[in-house]
């Protein structure tokens, strides 16, 4: 009788510990599963702010400053044109 009692003693400890093995491996790989899809979505929230604001002003990002141009400014500009063309580009490859 004390050795069936031992060796139900036994059999009951061995699937208490293996029941305790796979909870705690359950538990595990959620919080493995849990760990990765928080650092995607911090990733993906870091990333969406980042390409939305530009800035921490809040403002869109912007590639260029936006100055108004006068039209005295394109007199110019035409004129730095046809100089830049004169001196860099050859003869025949003019254009007009």
């Amino acid at each position: 009788m004390k050795w069936i009692k031992f060796l139900l003693l036994l059999i009951a400890v061995g699937l208490g510990v293996y029941f305790l093995l796979g909870l705690i491996g359950f538990l595990y790989g959620l919080l493995y599963y849990v760990f990765w899809i928080g650092l995607i979505a911090v990733a993906g929230a870091v990333g969406y702010k980042v390409l939305i604001s530009g800035s921490s002003d809040d403002k869109p990002a912007e590639l260029e400053e936006k100055k108004p141009i006068g039209i005295s400014e394109f007199d110019q500009a035409d004129r730095a044109l046809e100089e830049m063309r004169r001196k860099y580009l050859p003869e025949d490859k003019k254009t007009e």
